[in-house]
């Protein structure tokens, strides 16, 4: 099946996709202020750039998109564009392995690492475990 934009249509779209302040973003930075703790959002310090970092309990926080990163819990993390097949697959598997990847390098400095889903975001707000350790500080 073919795309039903022009490819100039579909590159415009692709370019307003954010990478910041997403709306999940937006949502869990809220309830962060609500619950009082202390972080620093888009640290370029550390690899991968979390987008939220706890210092006083040494921990790190990404929001992925359930697409963009692949999050086979949810329809939208299974669901794959029909057409192009083989560039998404290629681009979907490397942001899987760059995750990964980030994930380690981040466990070996010593930081716990939180991957919170979209979904997650929109159906829960704030995770438990999330919670759980952001307060447990003692």
């Amino acid at each position: 099946m073919a795309d039903r934009f022009s490819t100039r249509k579909r590159q415009r779209i692709m370019q307003t996709v954010r990478t910041r302040d997403t709306a999940p973003e937006q949502a869990l930075k809220a309830a962060l202020r609500d619950l009082g703790v202390v972080f620093e959002q888009n640290t370029t310090q550390l690899p991968g750039t979390p987008d939220f970092f706890f210092p006083d309990c040494a921990t790190v926080v990404f929001v992925h998109g359930c697409f963009w990163h692949g999050h086979q819990a949810c329809p939208k993390g299974r669901n794959r564009p029909k057409t192009n097949k083989r560039f998404w697959q290629n681009k979907l598997r490397e942001n899987l392995r760059r995750d990964r990847r980030v994930a380690r390098e981040l466990r070996a400095m010593g930081l716990s690492v939180y991957t919170v889903w979209e979904c997650e975001i929109k159906q829960f707000g704030l995770p438990t475990r999330l919670r759980s350790r952001l307060l447990a500080r003692d």
